[in-house]
């Protein structure tokens, strides 16, 4: 694991934006933290996403999100390409293929240097479209209202957890990435999970919403996606209005910090957190 920071060069020091901590044998980052300020309200607007390389990859990243590739990653693991394309479609108005899901969103933050800054290809990793524009959307929208509407700052950590997987022509789960890599490495591994860690210091109240990143998976918990005990009856207010048991468009559940920790093996923040963010 490599720790780095995206940020700026100023006269008087180094202004930090996000931090980051990537692991490069697997190519993909880990966790990644930032600040949410209290003034940032929910909105969609979009802006250009430029090319910034902070770190060597293998690749051109562009390169892993193409049809082609795609098909031809998928297809070496599912060992069918015929199979892959039953699962990858890129056509028009279809919204079932691998994109880039960027970690930390621009809209968390308030101004357009800050916002630039997620436009880092360190910033991202491979996350199904429907999924993308679904439920991890409607979440970051979320955590952003929750911060605007109690008038607090959030840090928020966000992460990627093991490997995601298909079945292959057998009906056997097999693992995905999105590239071998040189020398035959495996990298560029398709995540199971996406989570992100909200703590809020002035109550030193938290917790971990997790993500499924399978819309052809119609039994996670069954399936092993859900790590640790679900808490998500205990916070209603994070849920109204949308559907988290949406499969297709991502299953999101949420854990207590701690019993995140603990289950998963991940300490992406140093801080002992008492309660929950309700």
């Amino acid at each position: 694991m490599v720790k780095g920071r995206i940020g700026f060069n100023l006269k008087d020091g180094f202004l930090e934006v996000i931090e980051v901590c990537f692991d490069i044998l697997r190519q993909i980052t880990a966790h990644t933290k930032h600040t949410l300020h209290r003034n940032v309200v929910s909105n969609e607007s979009e802006m250009d996403r430029k090319n910034y390389i902070l770190l060597e990859f293998f690749e051109t990243p562009d390169q892993f999100y193409t049809y082609k590739n795609q098909i031809s990653s998928l297809g070496y693991f599912l060992h069918s390409e015929t199979r892959a394309k039953t699962f990858i479609n890129c056509d028009k108005g279809s919204d079932m293929y691998l994109t880039k899901a960027h970690l930390v969103p621009r809209n968390d933050f308030l101004y357009q240097f800050q916002q630039k800054t997620t436009s880092y290809d360190v910033n991202i990793a491979p996350q199904w479209q429907t999924i993308n524009s679904g439920n991890w959307r409607i979440l970051e929208n979320r955590i952003r209202r929750y911060a605007n509407t109690n008038n607090v700052d959030l840090t928020i950590v966000t992460g990627t957890l093991n490997v995601t997987t298909l079945p292959d022509l057998s009906d056997v789960q097999k693992h995905l990435y999105l590239t071998k890599g040189r020398n035959t490495n495996i990298t560029v591994p398709v995540p199971a999970l996406f989570w992100k860690l909200v703590h809020d210091r002035t109550s030193n109240s938290g917790i971990v919403f997790l993500l499924v990143n399978s819309p052809y998976n119609n039994n996670p918990v069954k399936s092993g996606f859900v790590v640790c005990d679900c808490i998500c009856s205990k916070t209603t207010s994070w849920f109204d209005g949308w559907n988290r048991f949406d499969n297709r468009r991502g299953y999101v559940y949420c854990c207590t910090v701690w019993d995140f920790k603990f289950k998963t093996g991940t300490n992406p923040y140093p801080f002992w957190i008492k309660n929950i963010l309700l």
